[in-house]
C-alpha cells in the first residue's frame, strides 16, 4: 500500500511539472506575439512619420537649402551610408518622438516635359530621401524616396516630341 501511495505522489508531481512547462511555454508565446505587435506598431509610426515628411518637403523642394542636396546616388549607396555621411552630407530636423534627416539630388530636366495644368515647361526632376528614426531607439528607422517633377527654369529647346507629366511626386518606395 505504502508503494502505491509513492508512485500516486510521483505521478502528481511529473503532471505538475508537465503543466507547469506548458504554461512557461505558452507565457513565453504570448511575450513573443506582444513583442511583434509592438514592433509593427512602431514601424507602422515610423512610416506615417516618414511619409508626412516626405509630403511636406516635396511641397517646398525649390526652397530646400543647398547644403541639402547632393549629387546623384544609387539606392545601393544611399542605404549603405552610415549615420554619420547622413549627419554631415544631409540637413536634420527633429520632433519631440522622432529625427529625420533628408537629402535631394538633381536630376536634371525634360525639356520635352510639358507639366499639366501649366503653360509654361519644361519639367525638372528631382529624388527626395529621407531617413527617420526613433529618437528613444535609432536602431528603429525607416528610409523614403520619393521622384518629383516641379518647374525648371532652365529654357531649353525641345528637340523630340514633346509630352505631359504630372507637376509634384511621382512615385516613392522604402529603401530601409
Amino acid at each position: 500500500m505504502k508503494k502505491q501511495k509513492g508512485f500516486v505522489l510521483l505521478a502528481v508531481l511529473l503532471l505538475i511539472q508537465i503543466a507547469a512547462l506548458l504554461g512557461i511555454s505558452a507565457l513565453d508565446q504570448v511575450i513573443l506575439e506582444q513583442k511583434l505587435l509592438s514592433d509593427t506598431k512602431i514601424r507602422r509610426l515610423l512610416l506615417n512619420a516618414a511619409e508626412n515628411q516626405l509630403t511636406r518637403l516635396t511641397a517646398a523642394i525649390k526652397t530646400v537649402s543647398e547644403t541639402c542636396r547632393i549629387p546623384g546616388l544609387s539606392v545601393a549607396e544611399l542605404r549603405s551610408r552610415p549615420l554619420s555621411w547622413w549627419s554631415l552630407y544631409s540637413c536634420a530636423e527633429e520632433t519631440s518622438f522622432f529625427k529625420y534627416y533628408y537629402v535631394v539630388e538633381n536630376l536634371g530636366t525634360d525639356p520635352c516635359a510639358q507639366l499639366r495644368g501649366e503653360e509654361s515647361g519644361p519639367a525638372a526632376y528631382y529624388r527626395l530621401t529621407v531617413l527617420l528614426m526613433q529618437k528613444a531607439d535609432p536602431r528603429q528607422k525607416v528610409m523614403l524616396q520619393s521622384t518629383v517633377v516641379t518647374e525648371s527654369a532652365n529654357l531649353e529647346r525641345c528637340d523630340a516630341r514633346p509630352h505631359s507629366v504630372d507637376w509634384g511626386p511621382q512615385s516613392w518606395h522604402e529603401l530601409i
